[in-house]
This record gives C-alpha cells, structure tokens and sequence, in this order.
C-alpha cells in the first residue's frame, strides 16, 4: 500500500540520518542549540536554493557543527547533490586546505544523481566561521566561496524554543486540497504541535492550497520552504536533503520532531484509551 512505501521511506531515510548523527557522533554532548545564519523561523519563510560548483555537483547547505564526540573535532558538514562518480571534495578555511569525507545516505537507491553529506574537519583554533571554500578536483581544481547556513554549538542550551514541532519533507503535486491541509494542521494543533515546517513545490500544486498556505503562515503557524527539485534523476525528488535541513533546523530549536505527510498522524495512546 502507498501509505506503508512513503511510512517505510521516511523511517528508513530517518535511521540513515541518525546512523550518521548519532553513532559517528554518539559522544558529543547532548543535541545543542541551532543558530542559523538567516531566519528560518518567519512569516515571509524562505526558499531552498543550490549552488552548482561543479559539473553534476550541487550544495544544498552546511552548518559548522562545533560538538565534538568519537570524531574528535569540530567538523564543517555540507549536503549536497551528486552524480555517482566522485570527484576530490575539500574545504578550504581561510588559505588552509582540509580533505573531505563522503557520506553515501542509505535512501539513494542506485539512482543517478543521489543526496550526501560531506565532512571536513576545521583546523584548530579556527575562529567563527561564516564564508567557506569548496574546492573539487576532477581533471582540473575548481573552487566556490559558500556560506555556512548554521552554527551548531558544542552545549545544548537550558531551554527549548519549542516542544513539539512536525516536519511534512514535501508537498508536491495535485493530490493534497485546502482541506487536507486544514484538517492537518488544527488535528495537528490539537495534538500540541506548536510549529509546522512545510516544504513546498510551488509550481506544481494547487492555487488554493498555496492560499491556505499563506493563510497559516501569516498565523505563524507554518514555516514554509519553498523548493524546486534540481535534478531529475534522484530518489523522491531530492527529499533526503530536506529531511536533512529539517532536522538539523530543529536540532534544539524543538525537544521532539516528527516527520510524517499531510495524510499521515501521531495519535495518543496514553493509557491505551
């Protein structure tokens, strides 16, 4: 059944990004605080955007992640879009040139193109972190200067912004109505979740569910993402780094986050009543 397939993908995308987070990671302090570059958090929301550096090679984003654990350093990460064939990835920090390790997220499914994560250790004593440098090497060098669009701090914070917030990875398409959405977000309200991340296809849904859309934005209720898929030949339409940006957006920002489609719930079971 489709609702199984689509249960199955994200469980088994959400085990990808967590044998990655945590067992890579899993003495680091507690999950930390998340301060983004730009607002993420806002009415006017914002949109997903790639940077080609190189032929079949495209940044989604990166965040200085500054917890340290079994990898024993301080590591800059960075999501992108690749073709199968990889060519040299390093990072360059002010004129201090650092390898970079590939991470092959499990969900890629032999497709042509598929979602990674690169990481590059950050030379000691290097200070705040705002511009970067990826450098590739195929037949020839090439580099692009890149910003960081999170700072993940070595402590977590005392407090949560949020409790309960929900992750829909992408909404697509002509099967959701104003309806469902509505019915989404007040079930979901109800349920206690107190921010909503959304991450849209524009231009292929429906003029009245962008208006509701717009309708729970303004309430702010909704953190919207606009996203254009970049690639055609790439499992579920590049998802994997949505979920990716998701998560690491949350990663303190929200005590617990729940991933699921706008057909999908998390009901209480307490007591089993």
């Amino acid at each position: 059944m489709k609702w199984r397939a689509r249960m199955c993908f994200f469980l088994s995308a959400l085990l990808s990004l967590l044998l990655f987070l945590h067992f890579p990671l899993r003495d680091f302090f507690p999950p930390s605080t998340v301060i983004p570059r730009i607002n993420y958090f806002n009415e006017n929301g914002s949109n997903i955007t790639f940077t080609q550096v190189h032929s079949g090679l495209l940044i989604q984003f990166s965040f200085d992640d500054q917890r340290r654990g079994n990898m024993g350093t301080r590591s800059l990460r960075v999501v992108f879009i690749a073709k199968k064939i990889r060519p040299t990835l390093s990072c360059l920090f002010d004129q201090k040139k650092v390898e970079g390790t590939w991470y092959d997220m499990a969900e890629n499914h032999g497709k042509e193109y598929g979602v990674y994560i690169l990481s590059c250790p950050i030379p000691p004593n290097t200070q705040h972190i705002e511009k970067y440098q990826i450098t590739v090497k195929d037949r020839e060098w090439t580099s692009r200067e890149l910003s960081v669009s999170y700072v993940i701090p070595e402590r977590e914070p005392n407090d949560y912004r949020m409790e309960y917030a929900i992750c829909s990875p992408l909404v697509f398409g002509m099967k959701y109505t104003r309806e469902d959405l509505i019915e989404f977000v007040e079930m979901n309200r109800l349920m206690g979740a107190e921010r909503i991340s959304l991450y849209v296809d524009y231009e292929s849904v429906r003029k009245e569910l962008i208006e509701t859309i717009r309708f729970y934005q303004r309430k702010g209720i909704l953190d919207v993402v606009g996203y254009e898929q970049p690639v055609k030949n790439v499992w579920y339409h590049g998802q994997l780094g949505l979920i990716m940006d998701c998560l690491v957006r949350h990663s303190t920002a929200t005590r617990f986050v729940a991933f699921h489609d706008l057909d999908e719930y998390i009901v209480d079971w307490s007591g089993g009543r």
